[in-house]
């Protein structure tokens, strides 16, 4: 059989087995960064204080930063 055949095989399927294990930790980075914005809209909801308003502002601007940067 020609070698280089087998070559380029056995590198098509090792990329595409890493890129498996790639969309599998964005996945999980990604739900986690979603899980956290659902916990502080969720905290935002039920009231707050000028004060908690504007951390709750600056945690959600940076989470959709890395939610854009990670998921998109």
């Amino acid at each position: 059989m020609n070698y280089k055949a087998v070559f380029l095989i056995l590198i098509l399927v090792l990329s595409h087995s890493g890129f498996a294990l790639s969309a599998t930790k964005k996945s999980k980075e990604c739900k986690k960064i979603t899980n956290k914005i659902e916990s502080i809209q969720k905290k935002m909801r039920s009231g707050y204080s000028t004060k908690k308003g504007a951390k709750y502002n600056e945690q959600l601007n940076k989470l959709y930063k890395q939610q854009f940067k990670k998921c998109f």
